[in-house]
């Protein structure tokens, strides 16, 4: 159970300290650090899928690939996030010139 005074200090939200010694306060910590995560993730992706979308690389409907990002757990965040920037990168890159003889 996670009490009043081990939430997390809205001052310190990024920094994972817990407000006291108590499980509840280690609890509460490590909830506002995946949280934090996750949101964070969840923004990058949203980036990513408008790069895609300008660059004409997006192969489903936007709202489609953003509620898709919405339901993703953290691991499929990571690769998908991953194999989304390989694809933009790919797209940008300059293609390798031939050799002249």
């Amino acid at each position: 159970m996670v009490a009043d005074d081990d939430l997390p200090d809205w001052n310190l939200i990024a920094d994972p300290i817990a407000t006291n010694e108590s499980e509840g306060a280690f609890l509460a910590m490590i909830t506002e650090q995946v949280l934090d995560y996750e949101r964070s993730a969840r923004t990058l992706m949203t980036l990513l899928i408008s790069a895609l979308k300008n660059r004409d690389l997006l192969t489903v409907e936007l709202h489609e690939a953003i509620d898709a990002v919405a339901m993703m757990p953290p691991a499929d965040l990571t690769i998908c996030g991953y194999e989304m920037l390989c694809d933009l990168l790919s797209a940008t890159s300059e293609q390798p010139r031939k050799r002249r003889r």
